[in-house]
């Protein structure tokens, strides 16, 4: 995930980190995520690269899915805001404001970024591996409060966790 402003005649890029997923099932990806500084110069070239020939200008992200050999195989490139880049937040890139700064700026707006980070989307997760027995509910709490960030319980903001909870628990009677 990443955004792209354009200065001048060129486009330039900002990928701070590779997210790779911890978990997924046959079918689809999960919600328990790690990502690391992206340090690949050469890949982050291309991939720069691809952006400057469309002249794309806004936050994208760019999937690929790993082959058993380590290759990676390029699978999409999503030309909108991804959610799951509310956790590059936790590792000091919050996208959409570095992206209007940088826009404001006419240059790319990094600022300090942690070298890794696990965030977990708590109900895709849960639903996907818990109620469906691939891991144990103890399990789970150990890799949620892990995690350095979550998409729906913040300790700074835990209004909306709660609001989830209790009509979690009004519609389960």
């Amino acid at each position: 995930q990443g955004y792209s402003i354009r200065v001048g005649n060129e486009v330039k890029t900002f990928l701070p980190f590779v997210l790779r997923y911890k978990r997924f099932t046959e079918t689809a990806f999960g919600g328990y995520v790690e990502l690391n500084r992206f340090k690949d110069k050469e890949f982050k070239e291309k991939i720069h690269a691809l952006l400057n020939k469309t002249q794309y200008e806004g936050l994208f992200s760019v999937e690929f899915l790993e082959g058993e050999n380590g290759k990676l195989y390029f699978t999409e490139i999503n030309f909108r805001h991804d959610g799951y880049s509310y956790f590059t937040t936790t590792g000091g890139a919050n996208l959409p404001a570095n992206w209007v700064e940088s826009k404001l700026r006419n240059e790319i707006i990094e600022g300090e970024l942690k070298d890794h980070i696990i965030g977990m989307n708590e109900l895709t997760d849960y639903a996907q591996f818990v109620k469906t027995g691939k891991i144990s509910f103890f399990r789970w709490l150990r890799d949620c409060f892990k995690a350095d960030s979550h998409l729906l319980y913040n300790r700074k903001d835990n209004k909306p966790f709660k609001h989830f909870i209790k009509n979690w628990f009004k519609r389960r009677k």
